[in-house]
């Protein structure tokens, strides 16, 4: 909303696999560097591209909110009938298609391009360090491009130089922030 309200560019880079940003508008400017639950390949890779499980009139899987276990079937690959699966990078993945990915990182690129010679900031949310995918691409970003950081956690709030530490949760956080930008 920031961006929008203050006509300034914006882009959204993150771990999240829940598609949550597309869902909020954000199909675009958006880099998902772990895949997204929201769309499926084929287990066999016979070919298929990535696909949005509606895109082909195949139903998301239903899952007992209770059990946690499937309640429908499992989807198949629209062009060969083999199992799909989410297209999301696991650990120690070889078989993540990540042809989606590397065309969002080159609308970031391209981003950055555009972007580089403006006074940038970066705003990390809860990026913590068991994964570090997106404390290691902010504090990459922020030092290649010169970049102020602000990183928001409630525990691992550790910054490097020239950045700023907020000890709190997101949400919290981005209400009193959006509250002193709007005073």
């Amino acid at each position: 909303n920031w961006g929008h309200k203050l006509k300034i560019p914006s882009f959204i880079f993150t771990s999240n696999v829940d598609g949550h940003f597309n869902r909020a508008g954000w199909s675009e400017q958006v880099l998902e560097c772990h895949g997204s639950l929201m769309r499926l390949q084929c287990l066999e890779a016979c070919g298929q591209p990535i696909w949005e499980p509606m895109d082909k009139g195949i139903p998301l899987v239903k899952v007992c909110p209770d059990s946690l276990l499937c309640t429908s079937s499992l989807p198949t690959c629209p062009s060969c009938g083999s199992l799909a699966r989410p297209n999301i990078l696991m650990f120690s993945d070889f078989y993540w298609d990540s042809s989606i990915n590397l065309k969002q990182e080159r609308t970031l690129n391209s981003w950055f391009d555009i972007n580089a010679s403006k006074n940038l900031l970066i705003i990390e949310l809860g990026a913590g360090i068991s994964v570090p995918t997106v404390r290691f691409f902010c504090e990459r970003s922020m030092k290649e491009y010169d970049c102020n950081m602000v990183r928001i956690n409630p525990r691992d709030y550790q910054v490097p130089k020239g950045s700023t530490a907020l000890a709190s949760g997101a949400l919290e956080a981005l209400e009193l922030l959006d509250l002193m930008l709007w005073k």
